[in-house]
Protein backbone atom coordinates (compact mmCIF):
# COMPACT_ATOMS: atom_id res chain seq x y z
CA UNK A 1 0.00 0.00 0.00
CA UNK A 2 1.50 3.27 -0.63
CA UNK A 3 1.63 6.19 1.04
CA UNK A 4 -1.64 7.72 -1.06
CA UNK A 5 -3.54 4.92 -0.89
CA UNK A 6 -3.38 6.03 2.96
CA UNK A 7 -4.65 9.53 2.31
CA UNK A 8 -7.88 11.03 1.81
CA UNK A 9 -9.03 14.77 1.03
CA UNK A 10 -10.93 16.79 3.47
CA UNK A 11 -14.68 17.13 1.93
CA UNK A 12 -14.65 21.00 3.50
CA UNK A 13 -11.84 21.91 3.04
CA UNK A 14 -9.88 19.86 0.53
CA UNK A 15 -7.19 19.22 2.83
CA UNK A 16 -5.09 15.87 2.44
CA UNK A 17 -5.93 13.89 5.64
CA UNK A 18 -5.18 10.05 6.51
CA UNK A 19 -7.75 7.56 5.78
CA UNK A 20 -8.18 6.37 9.71
CA UNK A 21 -8.43 9.97 10.83
CA UNK A 22 -11.19 11.14 12.72
CA UNK A 23 -10.83 14.64 12.79
CA UNK A 24 -9.36 16.87 10.02
CA UNK A 25 -6.24 18.61 11.54
CA UNK A 26 -7.12 21.56 8.98
CA UNK A 27 -10.81 22.18 9.69
CA UNK A 28 -12.10 19.85 11.93
CA UNK A 29 -14.84 17.97 10.30
CA UNK A 30 -15.64 15.09 12.04
CA UNK A 31 -15.24 11.42 9.98
CA UNK A 32 -17.96 9.71 11.57
CA UNK A 33 -17.77 8.45 14.94
CA UNK A 34 -20.22 9.33 17.54
CA UNK A 35 -22.29 12.74 17.16
CA UNK A 36 -22.81 13.58 20.41
CA UNK A 37 -19.31 13.46 21.25
CA UNK A 38 -19.21 17.03 19.14
CA UNK A 39 -19.70 20.33 21.39
CA UNK A 40 -19.23 23.59 19.65
CA UNK A 41 -19.72 26.38 22.63
CA UNK A 42 -18.96 30.21 20.57
CA UNK A 43 -19.69 32.20 23.46
CA UNK A 44 -21.82 33.02 26.44
CA UNK A 45 -23.99 36.32 26.59
CA UNK A 46 -25.38 36.72 30.01
CA UNK A 47 -25.77 40.46 31.44
CA UNK A 48 -23.23 40.85 34.48
CA UNK A 49 -26.24 40.91 36.74
CA UNK A 50 -27.31 37.47 35.62
CA UNK A 51 -24.12 36.41 36.14
CA UNK A 52 -23.87 37.73 39.82
CA UNK A 53 -26.77 35.83 40.64
CA UNK A 54 -25.72 32.84 38.86
CA UNK A 55 -22.80 32.40 40.64
CA UNK A 56 -24.46 33.49 44.22
CA UNK A 57 -26.61 30.45 44.10
CA UNK A 58 -23.60 28.07 43.01
CA UNK A 59 -22.35 29.44 46.57
CA UNK A 60 -24.98 28.90 48.52
CA UNK A 61 -25.30 25.48 46.83
CA UNK A 62 -21.51 24.54 47.81
CA UNK A 63 -22.25 25.22 51.70
CA UNK A 64 -24.20 21.79 52.44
CA UNK A 65 -21.19 20.28 50.55
CA UNK A 66 -18.59 21.88 52.62
CA UNK A 67 -20.74 21.15 55.71
CA UNK A 68 -20.74 17.55 54.94
CA UNK A 69 -16.93 17.33 53.91
CA UNK A 70 -16.17 19.25 57.53
CA UNK A 71 -17.93 16.49 59.35
CA UNK A 72 -16.50 13.62 57.54
CA UNK A 73 -13.19 15.80 58.38
CA UNK A 74 -13.57 15.90 62.15
CA UNK A 75 -14.87 12.42 62.11
CA UNK A 76 -12.03 10.75 60.50
CA UNK A 77 -9.61 13.34 62.95
CA UNK A 78 -11.17 12.22 65.69
CA UNK A 79 -10.35 8.62 64.54
CA UNK A 80 -6.98 8.98 63.77
CA UNK A 81 -6.68 10.91 67.35
CA UNK A 82 -7.76 8.60 69.59
CA UNK A 83 -5.53 5.80 68.65
CA UNK A 84 -2.92 8.37 68.61
CA UNK A 85 -3.36 8.92 72.36
CA UNK A 86 -3.23 5.01 73.70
Amino acid sequence: MTKEDRLGICGDCGGTISRRAVLCPGCGRSFGGDPRLEVNIADVRMPFSSMVVFMVKWAIAAIPAVIILAVIWFFVIGLLGSGMRH
